[in-house]
């Protein structure tokens, strides 16, 4: 409970690198635009956990 990073995963996820915009029938060449989301990493998981034990002797 120190650091709310030390208990998560860093997850990249499925990712696409471009995306497809437009057809040029002129140039008959495609249009694409670059994603400026790739690469970043999404954080996952519960950062604050607690574990209790016990022991019972009998």
């Amino acid at each position: 409970m120190l650091n709310k990073e030390w208990g998560t995963s860093k997850n990249l996820g499925n990712q696409n690198l471009m995306t497809l915009r437009n057809f040029d029938p002129v140039t008959r060449q495609y249009i694409y635009e670059v994603n400026p989301n790739v690469g970043v990493v999404n954080p996952g998981g519960t950062p604050f956990q607690v574990q209790i034990s016990g022991r019972v002797f009998f």
